[in-house]
């Protein structure tokens, strides 16, 4: 059973000819084995994963700022 997936120190990729971004992870099983592999991302989900990331970023840096200023779930 798979327990969960990190990203690997590479680079992700761009296949213009399937307009796809492909990122090598690691899938770490219940078992502690894991298995290297990759996640096939659309230029829409892409696009999206950018937006989150960026949000999420900015949650991070307004919680290292202070109490006064992190509002958990806004």
């Amino acid at each position: 059973m798979i327990t969960h997936a990190t990203p690997q120190q590479k680079d992700i990729t761009y296949d213009p000819e399937k307009q796809e971004f492909v990122w090598p992870i690691t899938v770490h099983q219940l078992d502690s084995t894991t298995e290297d592999t990759r996640l096939v991302i659309s230029t829409d989900q892409f696009a999206l994963l950018a937006i989150q990331i960026e949000w999420a970023e900015g949650r991070r840096r307004e919680h290292l700022s202070g109490p006064s200023t992190f509002r958990e779930g806004l």
